[in-house]
């Protein structure tokens, strides 16, 4: 689960530096500026394994811009499939624009 920070309380918040940075296509970065998509799904691989609650990420939309966001890990879990992590997590979560679980897994493929 992610919390987004503003501009304002990144500035004043006190934790270690930005530990991982995510490019991300643009509906779902703007998802995750508003606030809609909470929970971003990764295979649990390589540099994705040291993630641990507490760390701060940086979000950047893939289409050319300087805007960026940061967000703190409030949860971390691991499913075996996608589709145990939507079913567990929420598709408003994960991927609010999905209009069913089939549609956001091939989203994820």
């Amino acid at each position: 689960m992610l919390s987004p920070l503003s501009r304002s309380s990144f500035s004043s918040f006190q934790t270690r530096w930005v530990s991982y940075a995510f490019t991300v296509q643009k509906r779902y970065f703007d998802l995750i500026l508003e606030g809609k998509k909470t929970v971003e799904g990764r295979l649990n691989q390589k540099k994705y394994q040291k993630i641990k609650i507490g760390d701060l990420v940086s979000f950047k939309s893939s289409e050319p811009t300087d805007h960026s966001t940061f967000c703190i890990v409030r949860e971390k879990n691991i499913y075996r499939t996608f589709k145990d992590m939507l079913e567990a997590e929420g598709l408003e979560n994960c991927l609010p624009e999905a209009s069913s679980i089939d549609e956001a897994i091939s989203i994820y493929h």
